[in-house]
């Protein structure tokens, strides 16, 4: 069994002005902060025992908030960092939306100052799996982002590289419980988001 929180919301996150993240260093705002308190409460219930984070600033603080309320220090993966979207970061989503597209479908062109988008897809979907195998009785929770989560049925599928499914996105502070044999999906808090693109 395996936990996945998507981080709780930044400025950036917000559906007016929604920006692309990419590996930007955004922080939590008021919202997430509470979004990351409430996550932690129904977590403290769950019995985790290892908690890991993306390294991404925005996770980093999701995973401080929740690993002080439940007294477990965290690590950092950097399999569980998003697509870096490169000079597209910052950028309004609206203006971005193209751009982000051509390099998702031409997944083996690199975003300039970025990285392709089919070697994020495939350090990502080895980390899911690095953990999902894990052979011993510790219930570990993923703290990642928007695009990770987003790709997790294709992940789950093991397709070989997927373009994200935005049309069913867990919105940010939501947790997931992935478990069986094939593995499935369940969302245990937070609601699934229809939007036409996130990082």
């Amino acid at each position: 069994m395996l936990y996945i929180l998507r981080h709780a919301e930044t400025n950036a996150n917000r559906s007016s002005g929604e920006r692309v993240r990419g590996h930007g260093d955004m922080s939590l705002d008021a919202g997430g902060r509470t979004e990351a308190r409430k996550a932690a409460k129904t977590l403290n219930t769950l019995n985790i025992d290892e908690i890991i984070a993306s390294p991404i600033k925005r996770a980093q603080e999701t995973a401080e908030i929740i690993s002080s309320t439940l007294d477990i220090p965290f690590s950092t993966d950097d399999g569980l960092e998003t697509w870096d979207t490169g000079f597209l970061t910052g950028l309004l989503v609206e203006k971005a939306a193209r751009g982000v597209t051509y390099y998702e479908i031409n997944h083996e062109t690199a975003v300039p100052d970025g990285e392709k988008y089919g070697d994020f897809y495939r350090a990502w979907a080895k980390t899911f799996w690095k953990y999902y195998n894990m052979k011993d009785d510790k219930v570990r929770l993923l703290i990642t982002h928007g695009r990770n989560v987003s790709t997790l049925q294709a992940v789950l599928k093991k397709e070989s590289v997927s373009t994200p499914d935005w049309g069913r996105v867990p919105s940010n502070g939501s947790i997931l419980c992935i478990d069986g044999n094939p593995p499935k999906m369940e969302l245990i808090e937070g609601h699934f988001e229809d939007k036409a693109i996130k990082s």
